[in-house]
């Protein structure tokens, strides 16, 4: 089983305990840690995002980024993207992985947050093969100085985040609609992808940048694809036989 920042008594998440360490940042839902925040709902003016370039960076060479002020508080964006593991020719048997990392922003940018995705979940975790792809659809939900929550990160720490996944999509804005209408548009995003290079993801994994990891066991490579694993609100881990249109791993 995986274990978020807090130990559960069972999956059905009747009993949940609050992990102290958390409690300066946040508070526990379902599993999760959520800062509290408020929340900044604005229209997205498509007139200031800047389009990625056209063409994918290698993985070893750094993103760029620029101010992207149709967030509120603004935050600073990739100008550019890296290659789908896709485009390797050679088969994924069982191994390529597409994660969806959808959502309000909150904590994401706190170092211990988006290590423990990068490290836990993704690198180390299930995708531990190594032919991940990221695709992050995000929408504001990130704290200012005046509130209780906020995490003081500069543009340099948090461009320098984004570097440390394998992003290989524009990172989408979405403020209308629910989460569900976020985890639909990055699945689509994800399927497009297939279709450019004629070769399909074996797992799509559903999360949130809010979610600190503590540990992953499960392997893309040796986990049986029978089956939608740990399907709750925050979290799945899909089998892309199992995701078509109308079912976007929920």
């Amino acid at each position: 089983m995986f274990l978020f920042v807090l130990h559960l008594r069972d999956l059905n998440h009747t009993n949940i305990e609050k992990d102290v360490e958390s409690n300066s940042i946040g508070q526990i839902l379902n599993g999760t840690i959520k800062s509290r925040i408020f929340d900044f709902p604005r229209e997205i003016n498509s007139s200031n995002k800047i389009r990625l370039q056209n063409n994918p960076l290698p993985a070893n060479v750094a993103f760029t980024c620029y101010n992207d002020t149709s967030y509120n508080p603004s935050v600073p964006i990739p100008n550019e993207y890296r290659l789908s593991t896709l485009a390797d020719p050679l088969p994924c048997n069982g191994s390529c992985v597409a994660f969806c990392v959808v959502g309000g922003l909150r904590s994401f940018f706190d170092y211990r947050i988006w290590t423990s995705q990068r490290d836990i979940l993704i690198n180390n975790g299930f995708g531990r093969n190594g032919r991940n792809d990221v695709y992050f659809v995000n929408s504001n939900s990130r704290g200012t100085v005046n509130d209780e929550t906020y995490i003081a990160t500069s543009e340099e720490e948090q461009c320098a985040a984004w570097n440390e996944f394998n992003i290989v999509s524009e990172i989408a804005h979405i403020e209308a609609g629910d989460q569900k209408s976020k985890i639909k548009a990055c699945v689509k995003t994800a399927m497009q992808m297939e279709k450019k290079y004629g070769q399909k993801y074996d797992w799509i994994v559903r999360t949130r940048p809010d979610l600190r990891w503590r540990s992953m066991e499960l392997d893309a490579r040796t986990a049986s694809q029978s089956e939608i694993k740990y399907r709750i609100s925050t979290f799945a881990i899909c089998p892309r036989g199992l995701v078509e249109d109308g079912n976007y791993c929920r």
